[in-house]
């Protein structure tokens, strides 16, 4: 029977990039519909008949969609950012034998950052699919602090592309991480310093209301002619971010839009808290962009009688920095 709730995604890390593997871990997507991998055009020629196209063609295969969180949680976050900002990162356990590892991703800017490939399955208790060589070119985390006591949770979209997508099995026997920890954007804090050098050193208190965080990264597929319908390869472009925040209408978010008003510079740091690792270090998210405010609005909106001010961060690159992002959890491989 095709149930819902035989429905997901798993993910394993590929060896080979483009090589299709089977998968090491359950990826806590939501249920989606399947992307189609080809598009079939009409080709009509002039025979004098009045039936319409007489052909069809397909001639290259790709698969371009995104994968959605509505609770997205710490231990996906590292095979987003291995897979779109830096291919290199290397986990480090920060205390021995806590299981407290530092997933750090500081992009190159004048070199490749060969962002990491995985082979996705999804599919239901009828029918599962993989698609290969599969790389993220776009991540949007959003969030919100409610006002009522409900619950906070903190979404995430991650456009993807990849090569093609084949009919198989699922992978058996797989689980969702041990221990595992969504993000809560009520465990969200805000830091706004000078520097890079600097950043985590200001913290912008009784402010924060919600937002969204945007990393664009540039990857592509290459398509050259070749013997294969799918992509031949892959390219990278700008690493760009962007954050807008909904900010309480207070003396902290008139600095914002001062600095607006002035074009001051400013790093942006956004981190989300989580659960303590053992003795070791709390798992946490954090991102830090220089840049500008693009624009404040104060007073764009209000709740429970309370000003809100808008404003929208983007990233700028000084010649030295621009962004970069991490995660501490408890994997310590994809």
């Amino acid at each position: 029977m095709p149930e819902r709730v035989l429905t997901r995604y798993q993910y394993g890390p590929e060896t080979v990039r483009g090589t299709p593997v089977a998968a090491t871990r359950i990826l806590g997507a939501d249920p989606k519909a399947v992307p189609n991998d080809r598009v079939w055009n009409q080709v009509r020629y002039g025979t004098g008949r009045r039936g319409g196209a007489q052909q069809k063609r397909n001639d290259t295969y790709l698969v371009k969609d995104t994968l959605n969180f509505s609770n997205v949680y710490f231990q996906a976050l590292p095979a987003l950012l291995q897979c779109s900002i830096d291919g290199t990162i290397a986990p480090a356990e920060q205390t021995p034998t806590q299981q407290d590892y530092l997933w750090s991703a500081v992009p190159l800017w004048s070199a490749p950052n060969t962002p990491s490939t995985l082979s996705v399955q999804l599919g239901d208790d009828v029918q599962a699919w993989v698609m290969e060589h599969l790389m993220f070119d776009r991540l949007k985390f959003a969030w919100g602090v409610p006002q009522d006591g409900e619950v906070a949770p903190v979404s995430c979209e991650a456009g993807y592309f990849a090569k093609q997508l084949t009919a198989q099995a699922f992978t058996a026997g797989l689980s969702l991480p041990s221990n595992l920890a969504m993000l809560n954007g009520k465990l969200t804090r805000m830091w706004i310093d000078s520097t890079f050098a600097s950043a985590g050193t200001t913290e912008i208190t009784n402010t924060l209301r919600g937002g969204e965080i945007e990393l664009l990264n540039g990857n592509h597929p290459k398509f050259f002619g070749s013997g294969q319908r799918y992509f031949d390869g892959y390219g990278e472009g700008d690493i760009v971010g962007m954050a807008t925040l909904t900010l309480e209408g207070n003396a902290n978010a008139l600095a914002a839009y001062n600095d607006f008003r002035a074009g001051t510079p400013r790093v942006l740091r956004i981190e989300f808290q989580g659960p303590a690792l053992g003795t070791g270090q709390a798992m946490r998210f954090r991102v830090d962009m220089a840049g500008y405010w693009e624009i404040v609005t104060p007073v764009n909106s209000e709740s429970k009688g309370n000003n809100l001010t808008r404003g929208v961060f983007r990233t700028l690159d000084d010649g030295t920095n621009v962004l970069a992002a991490s995660v501490i959890t408890n994997i310590n491989a994809l």
